[in-house]
């Protein structure tokens, strides 16, 4: 106690001492803790921003990329349909790791034939509203990973149709993070706006960096998560302390460019903690060491960097190749800045000659225009080019194109593509690329191909023409000997003859000739429908009467084939409508002919009409006929030829069965001019069943006017005993047959061999003493027409008034037409058929004739 009490001062004074030295190296520790704290921060301030500036170029590079590959794409394709062999060849140049095209529905296209929908993910929509930018998927549907992708919009011919999307692994995302310091790992984070961790280089950290510095000590005073975002909204940037475990950390955070992501570096702890054992350890020395630990921060900055540039030049490579491809196809690339005026090269030689490489963009306009000729299309290509109308256009697309034809440098013909770059704040456009690329062979291609075109058109027109001419030039050389063989046959048949062979001779005889007669119809009417010169005369037609006048036609036929015919229109509510009875009647002799050409004996033929739905307000009801056999059928592959011009199906059954094969092609045509459908079943062996469907309006039963012609023979023969005809042909087989034809009718029969003739003729004679003249249309000196013309032209005007009925070979409704309005009071058709001849006389001798016009 009394050594104590002797030296208690000294005890005090050590004590002091000690714990002076203490404090003193507490302060120094401290001092020494937050000098390296405060110097970490200003190694990681350099290193971070450098590393941020390396990644917001790799983001900027990789955006470009993504657009020019969602363009390229684009271009390639034919259709708007997702193209995987061309996804795949784009991924295979890429330095992505994964490339996706997602369609305007949302479903994923990829390289490998995973499938997902990812309409929901933000990027999907942005790129569908015409965005582009950058994203970072947490979980990826796909691969289950992490992901960072850049996506831009792919258009086709001006329409967004999907999205591209080109995906970094999590591989990737570790590689931006990573780095090492003073020989020990440092951390790295990538996260977003609101803290949620993208990727770091330790898989223990939380979901959220915010949650993570908060729970860790803040006895160092750390920079609270709240303070942070709001220094890194205003400045950028912004450094941080932590404690990691029983370390202080040091971190530096720096906002990327383009995008909502923040990139966090922290100084390694073991580092720190290197760092200040030997800052307590041997102060003098801590500048040197501090040197040479900065020297070897360089040396690795410096490595880092050289890492960093080589990994960049292997992952831009492949779109360098891209971009190589590109130049090639295009020649020129020029920038242009609107809000500026103007425009700079970037690729390829001058647009124009002598032209700068910079320069005002209405210069470059006036030196365009001036190239272009005159006479073309200069107003068009200066209303797009200039920039208020580019401003416009690209407002809502992203880019536009126009074909030029500025003869220059050898080129003729250019294809200007302008691409938005930039745009403002509203979406206006700011920066414009043009690509100029040269058509000039395309265009003489496409130009060779038109004149090519052109030409066959013409020789086609003319060839179809000169058909059309030829078969209606062939009507009146055809029917003129038809005339004469069923005239004569007409005569043989009604002279009495020594046996029945001789009478079968006739009948068979009257029969090929008829035949023959149909087969020359088939294709003159087959000519005029192709030639567009059938109008459909729409009267007033009792459905049912016409389907019982066809069953009635063909009774007797059938049944002298042994075949079951039925015929039935029952229940018909709406039986009158307006429709071209006539054609109608054609349609069903061609369907209920074949059905009894190609079945044999003992099949079934049936024919019905029902209505399938009445008259609705417009008037219109539906109707169907159906035309059923049990016959030889067809093959499917006849089926689909069925209806062509001249197709018959070759097989030994129907070989010895008559026909030109046009009788179903015109069935077709016609019921494509009454705007009605026809369709087809059948199976070989089986059978065959057409079916007509036409809407039609309805309209009331027409009345029949009552018999009064006052010329007998109504119910019999024809009696016109007393009647004088004057008969104009100069066919002298054709005038032989007619005179014999109207003598034994009753008629006093005169002839002319020639229009003026039958024209001198009625001049000459008393006003009435002709009933009538018959007058062929096609003679010599002067033609039936002209005669026609040239009698309506008398100055007697009882001469000029006697009925004047057409008798030719010109026997479509055309023709009649065209004799009505020449002045004749009715017609006549060759070969002459001698109930229809004698019905059309009764008409016109029934009434008195019309007075003739002046």
């Amino acid at each position: 106690m009394k050594y104590i009490r002797q030296h208690i001062w000294k005890i005090l004074l050590t004590v002091v001492l000690i714990a002076g030295i203490a404090l003193v190296f507490r302060e120094f520790i401290q001092d020494n803790t937050l000098r390296i704290a405060r110097q970490n921060e200003e190694y990681l301030d350099e290193l971070t921003v450098q590393r941020a500036v390396s990644v917001n170029s790799l983001i900027a590079e990789n955006l470009t990329f993504i657009r020019s590959t969602a363009f390229l794409y684009g271009e390639s394709l034919t259709s708007p349909s997702a193209d995987i062999d061309e996804i795949r060849a784009f991924e295979e140049n890429t330095a992505f790791d994964m490339l996706r095209f997602v369609d305007k529905n949302g479903d994923n296209h990829t390289s490998s034939g995973v499938k997902a929908n990812l309409s929901d993910r933000p990027y999907f929509i942005a790129g569908m509203q015409g965005e582009s930018g950058v994203t970072c998927v947490l979980q990826s549907r796909v691969t289950g990973q992490t992901q960072i992708g850049f996506y831009a919009p792919v258009r086709y011919e001006g329409e967004i149709i999907g999205v591209m999307v080109g995906f970094y692994g999590e591989a990737y995302i570790t590689r931006l993070l990573d780095y090492e310091l003073f020989g020990y790992e440092g951390r790295g984070w990538l996260i977003t706006e609101d803290g949620t961790v993208l990727g770091s280089t330790s898989d223990r950290d939380a979901d959220n960096f915010y949650d993570y510095l908060l729970s860790a000590d803040r006895r160092h005073d750390p920079l609270p998560g709240s303070l942070l975002r709001s220094t890194l909204k205003r400045d950028g940037k912004a450094a941080f302390f932590y404690e990691d475990g029983d370390r202080l950390a040091t971190g530096y955070a720096v906002r990327l460019e383009g995008c909502d992501w923040i990139l966090i570096r922290t100084f390694p702890p073991s580092a720190s903690a290197m760092i200040l054992r030997s800052a307590n350890e041997e102060g003098e020395r801590m500048i040197l060491w501090l040197v040479a630990l900065f020297l070897l921060y360089a040396l690795f900055m410096a490595a880092d960097i050289i890492m960093a540039e080589n990994r960049m030049r292997e992952e831009n490579k492949n779109a360098n190749d891209v971009s190589a491809g590109v130049s090639s196809l295009f020649n020129v690339f020029i920038t242009l800045n609107l809000p500026e005026g103007n425009y700079a090269h970037v690729k390829g030689a001058p647009l124009l000659p002598d032209i700068p490489r910079t320069g005002k963009w209405e210069e470059l306009m006036e030196r365009i225009l001036t190239a272009i000729p005159e006479d073309e299309h200069r107003e068009e290509v200066e209303k797009t080019i200039a920039p208020r109308s580019l401003r416009k256009i690209l407002r809502t697309a992203e880019r536009t194109s126009l074909r030029v034809h500025a003869p220059v440098n050898d080129v003729e013909w250019f294809t200007f593509n302008f691409v938005s770059l930039e745009r403002d704040e509203e979406g206006d456009p700011v920066r414009i690329m043009l690509i100029c690329q040269d058509v000039s062979e395309l265009r003489r291609r496409e130009a060779d191909a038109q004149r090519k075109l052109e030409e066959a058109l013409s020789a086609a027109e003319e060839a179809s023409r000169a058909k059309t001419e030829f078969l209606f030039n062939m009507s009146h050389d055809l029917r003129t000997p038809m005339n004469a063989i069923v005239g004569y046959t007409e005569l043989a048949g009604r002279e009495g003859v020594p046996t029945e062979d001789m009478r079968e001779f006739i009948r068979k005889i009257d029969s090929s000739s008829r035949h023959l007669l149909d087969l020359i119809n088939d294709i003159l009417e087959m000519s005029r429908i192709e030639s567009g010169k059938i109008v459909l005369e729409e009267v007033p037609t009792d459905l049912a009467a016409l389907i019982r006048e066809t069953g009635e036609l063909f009774a007797a036929q059938m049944n002298g084939k042994g075949i079951d015919f039925k015929a039935a229109s029952d229940g018909l509510a709406d039986p009158w409508v307006m429709c071209d009875g006539r054609r109608l009647d054609r349609i069903l002799l061609n369907l209920v002919s074949n059905a009894c050409k190609f079945t044999p004996a003992g099949g079934k033929v049936s024919l019905s009409l029902a209505e399938t739905e009445g008259p609705g307000e417009d008037g219109l009801a539906a109707y169907e006929i159906r035309v059923k056999d049990t016959g030889i059928g067809m093959s499917p592959a006849f089926l689909g030829k069925v209806f062509m011009p001249f197709e018959r199906e070759r097989t030994s059954t129907v070989s010895g069965i008559q026909g030109t094969g046009l009788g179903l092609s015109i069935t077709k045509k016609l019921t494509d001019l009454m705007g009605g459908k026809i369709a087809v079943n059948s199976r070989q062996g089986e059978g065959t069943e057409f079916i007509l469907t036409l809407t039609l309006p309805v309209t009331e039963p027409l009345r029949q006017a009552d018999d009064a012609d006052g010329i007998p023979g109504e119910q019999g023969k024809v009696d016109f005993t007393g009647r004088r005809l004057l008969l104009a042909e100069d066919n002298e087989i054709n005038r032989e047959i007619a005179v014999m034809i109207l003598t034994d009718a009753g008629f006093e029969m005169e002839t002319a061999e020639n229009g003026q003739q039958a024209v001198n003729m009625v001049r000459c004679r008393e006003a009435g003493y002709y009933d009538a003249v018959l007058m062929d249309i096609q003679m010599p000196v002067m033609d039936g027409y002209t005669a026609a013309g040239a009698i309506r032209a008398l100055e007697d005007r009882k001469k000029a008034a006697v009925p004047i009925v057409t008798m030719t070979a010109n026997a479509f409704r055309v023709d009649v037409e065209a004799a009505l309005a020449a002045g004749m009071n009715g017609h006549i058709a060759k070969p002459l058929e001698v109930a229809s001849m004698m019905n059309t006389l009764r008409e016109v001798l029934k009434n008195p004739p019309a007075a003739p016009k002046n």
